[in-house]
């Protein structure tokens, strides 16, 4: 605290400490009610929205925005046997819970009821629309769920339909559906898509105004009925299509030339598990190579650099013994593989892949292992990383790691991250081995005792 010459507080100092307390004492007086709004109404909801009759779940989460003012996302979802009119007591139930309860907390609310999902806020008339809507599309033929007036949803009609050759009569009703609701501010697009991923339709409308649609969606048709499709994506600028094999991409794009569409409407044709773009010569020989391969699940090409996605580490001889001795696969800026769920991970220049799939498949072979992820760039200024994921930080485990994978990683003076149940460690393999310094905060108790096992076990090593 500031004091003048004599020692007293000086006046500023004074009037500052004043000021916060009758600010603290208006607070009080007032009933703001608690400082964490957002927690505190979330937990209230929760309990007293609990019991009411025909609430089979609730989902809440909160936000403390400022002291005294929050905000709750807030989900119910029916009972399944509950009638039309129950859902609607219940969605009004909800929204007079809400309005009162919004003196310093704002709600992002929606409701479930079997196949719909539609958004409630204070006013009542607006869920009841919201259901009258949905229930109407879920009339329509081959309609699975929709999703109906979310606040923060990426659309503001979202149709579900059971397949691809439905998927233009679900995102027209989606489309009338939107116009029912009037909605001329934010999000007014319609969406749908299929059951399963892969084929979508999204008008992109704002504020009402929907862009034209139609040349998309009818060139989307022709070739639908076609060709065989593994997927699509429509909107007013651009359609992708994918074929289900690559045998039929040269006939699709000779298809899609033939066609009167718009300049500005880009359509993009892939086929099977490969997706292409601006590839090089070599390139193009390389994906050609690996689309043959059964174990090829994706293959994403992109200028001279080729990744490919296998459904196990194991796989990753199959791939190199197909490619390794093309002059093309020598030739690529880069290659990367990958599992598809990402635990075994690898990239490289040509040169040096076998190399660094070595790194890894000597890491993935370890005990308690969980995600391999070995990778150099094309830059050269930059230092080739191995990241290692493991279950537990026992000394078993990381003594286990320290002499296997030593002399590997000090071959290339490989920079090096390791999670271990928890304990993160960076270093660049060298001997004897440096810790880099944690950012921010330094180590407790529990990670300065990993860390020392591991600079300990790593020393002991041999190289």
């Amino acid at each position: 605290m500031k004091k003048n010459g004599k020692g007293r507080p000086h006046p500023s100092t004074m009037r500052a400490v004043s000021l916060a307390v009758a600010a603290a004492l208006m607070l009080a007086l007032t009933g703001c009610g608690p400082v964490d709004a957002g927690s505190s109404a979330a937990d209230a909801f929760e309990r007293d929205f609990a019991d009411v009759d025909g609430v089979a779940s609730i989902e809440t989460g909160a936000h403390n925005d400022l002291p005294f003012m929050g905000s709750v996302d807030a989900h119910v979802t029916a009972e399944t046997d509950l009638s039309d009119a129950e859902v609607d007591e219940l969605a009004a139930a909800f929204s007079e819970y809400m309005r009162s309860h919004s003196a310093n907390v704002g709600w992002n609310s929606s409701l479930t009821a079997g196949a719909v999902t539609v958004g409630v806020d204070e006013d009542e008339e607006s869920g009841t629309k919201h259901l009258e809507v949905a229930r109407d599309l879920m009339a329509v033929p081959h309609v699975q769920r929709m999703e109906v007036g979310l606040a923060f949803s990426d659309e503001r009609v979202l149709v579900s339909v059971d397949s691809p050759e439905m998927l233009t009569q679900g995102y027209l009703a989606a489309a009338s559906a939107v116009r029912r609701l009037g909605v001329t501010d934010g999000r007014s697009n319609a969406h749908a898509i299929t059951g399963s991923p892969g084929f979508g339709i999204d008008d992109m409308s704002w504020d009402g105004d929907a862009p034209d649609i139609m040349p998309a969606l009818t060139a989307y048709e022709m070739i639908r009925t076609r060709f065989t499709l593994s997927g699509a994506a429509v909107t007013p600028d651009e359609l992708h299509v994918r074929t289900a094999s690559d045998d039929d991409v040269s006939a699709l794009q000779e298809f899609v030339s033939s066609l009167s569409t718009p300049a500005d409407l880009a359509i993009d044709v892939q086929g099977g598990v490969t997706t292409m773009s601006e590839p090089t010569e070599a390139a193009s020989v390389v994906t050609d190579a690996l689309a043959d391969l059964e174990v090829s699940t994706a293959i994403r090409t992109s200028n001279n650099y080729v990744n490919v996605t296998v459904p196990a580490a194991a796989d990753a001889e199959t791939v190199l013994d197909a490619i390794g001795d093309l002059p093309e696969f020598r030739s690529l800026s880069g290659f990367g593989l990958s599992t598809a769920d990402t635990e075994f991970s690898v990239f490289d220049r040509p040169a040096d892949f076998p190399g660094s799939l070595a790194i890894a498949q000597a890491a993935y072979s370890l005990p308690g292992i969980d995600a391999v992820d070995v990778r150099e760039t094309d830059a050269d200024e930059q230092e080739p990383t191995a990241r290692f994921e493991f279950s537990n930080s026992d000394e078993a485990t990381i003594s286990a790691f320290a002499s296997t994978m030593k002399p590997l990683l000090l071959e290339r003076g490989w920079h090096t991250w390791i999670n271990a149940d928890g304990s993160v460690e960076w270093f660049t393999a060298a001997d004897p081995l440096v810790l880099d310094e944690p950012i921010g905060v330094g180590r407790d108790a529990e990670g300065q005792r990993f860390a020392d096992m591991l600079v300990r076990l790593w020393d002991a090593a041999p190289r």
